[in-house]
C-alpha cells in the first residue's frame, strides 16, 4: 500500500518539483516537505487543498486508498482532448489508463512503446 508520503514524492517528483519547491510554493519550511515524505508528520488540513492543486492530484485520493489520482476536471479534460484530437474509442482507453499509471511506469510504458515502434520499421 502505497503511504501518504509516498503519495507526495511520485507526485512531487512527477512535476518535477524539490522538496525546497513546493515547500516555498505552499508557504513552508522544506523541512515539512522531508518529514511528510518520510511519513514522519502529515499535512495539516489546511495545507491539503493548495498541495493538491500544486501536485495535480484529488484529495480522496491522496488521503486514501479511494478514489482517482487526478482530479475530475483533468479526467474530463484528457478526454475532451482525446475526442478533439480525433482518437478511437481504444487510443482514449489507453490514454486513461496511462493517466492512472505513477511517473516511474509511466516512463517504463513510453519507453516500451518507443522500443516496439522502432522493431516495426
Amino acid at each position: 500500500m502505497e503511504t501518504l508520503g509516498k503519495k507526495i514524492r511520485e507526485s512531487r517528483n512527477g512535476k518535477g518539483l524539490s522538496q525546497k519547491k513546493l515547500a516555498e510554493l505552499l508557504g513552508i519550511q522544506y523541512q515539512s516537505v522531508q518529514d511528510w515524505e518520510r511519513d514522519k508528520t502529515k499535512p495539516s488540513t489546511g495545507k491539503i487543498p493548495k498541495l493538491c492543486e500544486i501536485l495535480d492530484v484529488s484529495s480522496t485520493w491522496l488521503l486514501s486508498t479511494k478514489g482517482a489520482k487526478y482530479p475530475e476536471e483533468k479526467q474530463i479534460s484528457i478526454l475532451k482532448s482525446s475526442v478533439q484530437y480525433g482518437l478511437q474509442q481504444e487510443s482514449r482507453r489507453c490514454l486513461k489508463l496511462f493517466e492512472k499509471l505513477r511517473p516511474e511506469p509511466q516512463k517504463i510504458v513510453i519507453k516500451l512503446m518507443e522500443a516496439l515502434i522502432k522493431g516495426n520499421r
